[in-house]
């Protein structure tokens, strides 16, 4: 198959090659998302760089998909945790993955088809766009693709290594994406459906013991670090609660603010679920309250349900590229190489939508009129179901949980052959004068083209200005704070009542000392969301700081409201706290700012900066001992701490001038 691919699949691939490099130096030197990763991305970095410096294991029960970083490491390894390197080799994978669909097309189209298969997949930009993301997608496509070229290739040479070959990877692909675990039975079944011989059977115990052979190690981990039976990641009961509540929306949306932190969410979830339990759980039993909360919304509310799934079904189908942190749409005005003129996701899905309407009515590829298939073999409806149990198996994790733009892009490789076989099924009933098979290809057309294009606005509106945000975030963290505040009000320009956005817009003019404006944004999302602390924190600490607007009263006040407010979130809690430590030390009352720093720092251990301000309290309150204490902790956690040392050294000069003014 490579050798006949010829001249036109070497141009193919080179161009691929080229694109993905000239994206990845075009979003590295023109997106600050590149130097400032946030959310998952920035989960998955400090995970791969713990392993490539030899912490092989956190100790704890995996919280999202075990793998991914596993395969970071080693680049990051060879390359000094250097994120653009493995971003370039995850270019390199997406132009791999171009070439294997290549490969999968021929198994059902001539050279031509295939190549239009193949470079349709480098025409649907989010491929390339989530290249220069260190996030799972890019790798699941890769070994999802691989594994089903694997299954299709079991027609041609039917040898027992394939099978077990192809269990492997699907192994893999579950362990990066675990709710692709459905793969496994279903695959499984494939085999004795499409060989129905006694060497079946042999072939599909190989497989299964292929794909046990990646999942297995993760399981053990689990066990053996927190004696709890978990088979890849205990993040599944949450991710099914945020997809099935009365407040879901088919794309992911956000129960409460709280949920919106990556970082702790799963700390709150045990919190939270403990606290309605009463009683210390293991993480599979976190996973399950979740999962039980998510059901018993199902059996509550039946309809509002039934409406939810036709929600997630049309979110699977639209347009619109939903993602709620990286969006490819508010990203493009950064990236020049994003903005040629791509295939949208309509084309895909209504392309993938004809192929099955032609392999209904024509039952697969089909035989010449001598009997003979076609070269290469035509392949009948059957040796179609590894590609169909792809988009089945995305339809149902849409379906399960909720939908994403990089979720749905592991069924693009599958729509595209679908799409093919689709189109040139049209072409033949056309030219056959089948004009009955004709007019239904072209009502299916026009059907998923209206249903796919026609957006559901406020969902779209605020998963835009998410994008935009993270932009923003990544210029606040490179202290571009007027880049910051542009890209926040664009999102906010797009929705308006974005109650983080806004908190996120007030804290930035506060460095920009547009307090004015600060304050308005601040009280915006107060007055938007009076039950979030975070808010409420945020405007207390405003109200302390020394401008025109100083309400110490009024700060005092709003912290105690927002200490009163029920939260699972440790940071959040902390956060509450040291605000308070703040305004006490600028009422001049340093022991009880000494208390609420320390309190802070019980929140999170090992958080050395509201160790290093309870001692700045304490001695600013004549707590010597206490404050010497304080500096001595900060020094041990953090020997390097130049605050503290200072700290000891005033302290020092305050012991000897004591000293000798005492007789």
């Amino acid at each position: 198959m490579l050798a006949e691919g010829g001249l036109p699949l070497a141009l193919l691939l080179l161009l691929a090659v080229g694109f993905k490099i000239l994206y990845q130096l075009d979003f590295q030197a023109n997106n600050p998302l590149s130097k400032h990763p946030v959310s998952d991305e920035l989960l998955y970095i400090q995970a791969a760089e713990r392993i490539a410096g030899g912490e092989l294991s956190s100790g704890e029960v995996f919280h999202t998909a075990p793998l991914y970083p596993y395969l970071l490491a080693p680049v990051f390894k060879a390359f000094a945790s250097d994120p653009f390197a493995a971003r370039l080799f995850q270019a390199l994978i997406g132009a791999g993955s171009v070439l294997i669909l290549y490969l999968a097309a021929r198994f059902f189209f001539s050279r031509p088809w295939a190549l239009c298969a193949a470079a349709s997949m480098l025409l649907y930009y989010p491929f390339t766009f989530f290249e220069g993301k260190l996030l799972i997608a890019t790798s699941a496509v890769f070994f999802l693709n691989l594994s089903v070229l694997l299954l299709l290739a079991q027609h041609r040479t039917p040898r027992f290594h394939m099978a077990l070959a192809a269990g492997v990877l699907t192994g893999i692909t579950s362990a990066l994406r675990p709710n692709f675990i459905v793969l496994v039975p279903l695959f499984a079944l494939w085999f004795l459906f499409a060989f129905r011989s006694r060497k079946a059977v042999l072939r599909c115990f190989l497989f299964l013991a292929g794909a046990a052979a990646p999942i297995l190690p993760f399981t053990m981990h689990n066990f053996y670090a927190e004696s709890d039976f978990v088979l890849l990641s205990d993040n599944g009961g949450i991710n099914f609660h945020l997809g099935n509540n009365p407040s879901a929306r088919g794309s992911f949306h956000n129960v409460d603010p709280t949920w919106a932190d990556i970082e702790t969410q799963h700390i709150m979830a045990k919190a939270l679920a403990q606290e309605a339990e009463g009683k210390l759980l293991k993480p599979s039993e976190v996973s399950g309250f979740w999962f039980g909360k998510g059901l018993s919304f199902i059996s509550d509310e039946p309809g509002r349900y039934l409406v939810l799934l036709f929600e997630k079904l049309k979110s699977f189908i639209e347009n619109f590229e939903y993602s709620i942190i990286y969006s490819p749409p508010a990203e493009k005005e950064l990236t020049r190489s994003l903005r040629l003129p791509f295939l949208p996701y309509c084309v895909f899905i209504t392309g993938a939508c004809l192929g099955l309407i032609a392999l209904l009515l024509g039952r697969g590829c089909g035989k010449t009129k001598s009997g003979r298939p076609p070269r290469p073999p035509g392949f009948g409806w059957a040796d179609w179901y590894p590609v169909l149990i792809v988009v089945l198996a995305n339809l149902i994790s849409v379906l399960l949980f909720f939908n994403y733009s990089r979720f749905r892009m592991t069924a693009l490789p599958a729509m595209i052959l679908l799409a093919v076989m689709g189109i040139k099924k049209l072409v033949y009933y056309h030219r056959s004068g089948l004009w009955g098979r004709t007019a239904c290809c072209y009502c299916v057309i026009c059907f998923m083209l209206c249903a796919s294009i026609i957006p559901r606005g406020d969902l779209c509106l605020r998963q835009k200005a998410h994008g935009l945000a993270t932009i923003g975030k990544a210029y606040s963290r490179n202290a571009d704070f007027v880049s910051a505040e542009k890209y926040l009000t664009k999102a906010l320009d797009v929705k308006q009542d974005m109650i983080l956005i806004l908190k996120e817009r007030g804290m930035i003019r506060i460095r920009l000392r547009s307090f004015e404006e600060a304050m308005n944004d601040l009280e915006e999302a107060v007055r938007l969301a009076p039950g979030y602390a975070p808010c409420l924190s945020a405007l207390a600490g405003f109200y302390a700081r020394r401008t025109p607007y100083r309400d110490l009263d009024s700060s005092l006040k709003l912290i105690n409201e927002a200490k009163g407010l029920p939260s699972a979130n440790p940071a959040e809690l902390a956060d509450i706290l040291a605000t308070e430590g703040g305004i006490r030390m600028e009422r001049h009352e340093f022991d009880e700012a000494a208390k609420a720093y320390e309190s802070a720092y019980e929140c999170l251990p090992g958080d050395e900066g509201s160790l290093f301000l309870a001692g700045l309290a304490h001695m600013e309150g004549g707590s010597t001992k206490k404050a010497e204490a304080a500096f001595r902790e900060v020094l041990r956690l953090n020997p390097a701490h130049q605050g503290a040392a200072e700290g000891m050294k005033s302290l020092a000069r305050l012991f000897h001038t004591l000293r000798r003014e005492v007789p």
